[in-house]
């Protein structure tokens, strides 16, 4: 091979590994924040079908019945849910499924706690303290809390509706 082409040849490899270390750190800070925002969508997406089941039951008159939906599956009134969630059927799936067995990337429901868990790809910027842990979520009952002990009273408090409450964050023994 000719000194040209080699020295040639040298210097496309180096443009290229310069190249490859300015744009590599830029392309994982995108997946990052796409990760971000698909996130935040598919919990506005919760966020809206939330508000829909509770004028759902306002239009009935039947406001006292979200009571019965909490510790719910959200995702099961999302039609059709994200492509990032693993659906867990029984006792015996969720039992499996653990936020440190789980696919980064990827929401599911356990039903023994009545969580509904997110595990992030990256743990910048969901709150979480480290890589492999997960985002935790439960359906809950937002009230009116008139007694102001924090905890429901079904013959004092009024119901406003269903919420998603983000649970303490850093599980990563789920």
């Amino acid at each position: 091979m000719p000194v040209d082409r080699k020295f040639r040849l040298s210097l496309t490899l180096v443009v290229i590994a310069i190249l490859m270390a300015v744009l590599l750190p830029a392309l994982e800070r995108e997946a990052m924040r796409a990760e971000q925002a698909g996130f935040r969508m598919v919990v506005g997406q919760l966020e809206s079908v939330l508000l829909v089941k509770t004028a759902e039951m306002v239009a009935k008159d039947r406001l006292g019945d979200l009571k019965n939906f909490v510790n719910h599956n959200p995702m099961n009134w999302m039609k059709p849910p994200p492509i990032n969630y693993i659906e867990t059927d029984s006792q015996s799936d969720a039992s499996r499924m653990r936020c440190h067995e789980a696919e980064p990337g990827y929401w599911f429901f356990d039903p023994v706690q009545a969580l509904l868990v997110y595990k992030p790809n990256y743990a910048e910027g969901f709150g979480t303290q480290t890589t492999g842990d997960c985002v935790v979520f439960r359906l809950a009952l937002a009230y009116l809390d008139r007694n102001g002990n924090g905890v429901f009273d079904e013959t004092r408090d009024r119901i406003s509706g269903l919420t998603l409450k983000r649970l303490d964050s850093g599980l990563s023994d789920r």
